[in-house]
């Protein structure tokens, strides 16, 4: 090989097709120098030289760089370097180079279209993101009432074996009754028939599953003042029943396939990921979003049934002072409404509510004596 072939020799690693090497192929490395191109294995060396050099793309995706020569019709060398582009003797001659410009007007069309793809599937990520919300509202509007009653007392029996110690008294529930009965009549529900349960456990908290089960702690009934402060967290539950709240919830973590399914009428999915959502029912954290839409649907629901939709305010209220005293925080001592902490917000709203309400007075009296109905939840009774 002449010391001029040599000069400005480049190195790449690549490959040859060939009649006469193994299998018609071999691996090696391809030289590009000023007056021609060499493929060097272990088999043989392989020479083509610069005039009439054909270069192109071709393989998977134009991975691969091909060099030919139509005085050798029947071999090929190529390259996964596409470095070999930027060679000199490639890129100055003038017929080669028209072949590179080419080349890499293809590439770029070439990423560009990979780009807008990539742009594109994320895009449709985004959106799909964004509108799960409202999808999930859609396919929880599909689901037949019986199959999300269904859910609920799945649910619900799950956490009665492991979780709940219900206190299950005729009397007691005849003296809860004197309040939810007057509210559940001011929302008059067509899809959904309430069931209260009292639950002995300290936690401030209660909360409702699809179908219609209100779990109610004593540690909630111990801490209100009046039966409006109880009626007005219960208001702020039921909505999250009938806004479906919990059900929307698992269809987002469910995924979108599923929310899919449901829509198109399909609801078998459903079951498939409802099997251990007991516990995710009671322990559920709700967005802003959704705690804003239960505070106001339970207002109107209150307002509805004639009682003093204050008692939710004030409940917040007695929370919110909590803070900072022998209760470190809202958040580990209480879990009112959902595992919900209240807060000043949402305490604002209430009240802006109560300013804007044309009713002011003339609200329903519970029928009931407060001070012994709690004596009857107290530890030990």
């Amino acid at each position: 090989m002449s010391n001029a072939f040599q000069e400005h020799a480049g190195e790449y690693e690549g490959g040859a097709f060939h009649p006469d090497l193994p299998k018609g192929k071999a691996s090696g490395t391809v030289k590009v120098s000023d007056t021609g191109v060499t493929f060097e294995c272990e088999y043989r060396t392989l020479q083509f030289p610069m005039i009439d050099l054909q270069v192109s793309v071709g393989g998977a995706a134009d991975t691969m760089i091909f060099l030919k020569h139509p005085n050798h019709a029947d071999v090929s060398i190529y390259t996964l370097d596409h470095g070999i582009l930027d060679h000199p003797a490639l890129v100055n001659d003038p017929h080669i180079g028209e072949h590179v410009k080419a080349i890499r007007r293809k590439k770029t069309v070439w990423w560009g279209v990979l780009a807008g793809v990539i742009v594109l599937a994320a895009g449709l990520i985004v959106l799909a993101w964004l509108a799960k919300s409202p999808l999930a509202r859609i396919a929880a509007a599909n689901v037949p009432p019986a199959w999300e009653e269904k859910l609920g007392d799945t649910a619900f029996e799950q956490l009665k074996v492991s979780t709940f110690d219900l206190i299950e008294a005729p009397a007691l529930d005849a003296e809860l009754a004197k309040l939810t009965d007057p509210l559940v009549k001011g929302i008059a529900s067509q899809r959904y028939t309430f069931t209260f349960h009292i639950t002995r456990n300290e936690q401030v908290n209660a909360f409702a599953m699809p179908g219609g089960h209100v779990v109610i702690h004593t540690g909630l009934l111990l801490a209100a003042d009046s039966p409006e402060e109880v009626v007005g967290v219960l208001a702020h539950e039921i909505a999250h029943v009938t806004h479906q709240h919990s059900l929307r919830k698992i269809f987002e973590s469910a995924g979108l396939y599923i929310i899919v399914q449901t829509i198109l009428g399909d609801v078998s999915g459903l079951i498939s990921v409802i099997a251990d959502y007991g516990t995710f029912l009671a322990n559920r954290k709700f967005s802003r979003n959704f705690e804003h839409e239960a505070d106001d649907e339970g207002w109107v629901y209150l307002q509805r049934a004639n009682i003093d939709p204050r008692g939710l305010a004030s409940f917040f209220k007695k929370i919110q002072a909590k803070k900072g005293g022998a209760i470190q925080t809202v958040e580990e001592a209480t879990s009112i409404l959902s595992t919900h902490p209240t807060d000043a917000e949402r305490i604002n709203r209430l009240e802006k509510k109560w300013k804007a309400a044309a009713q002011k007075d003339g609200f329903i009296e519970f029928k009931i004596d407060w001070k012994a109905f709690k004596g009857k939840v107290e530890p030990g009774n």
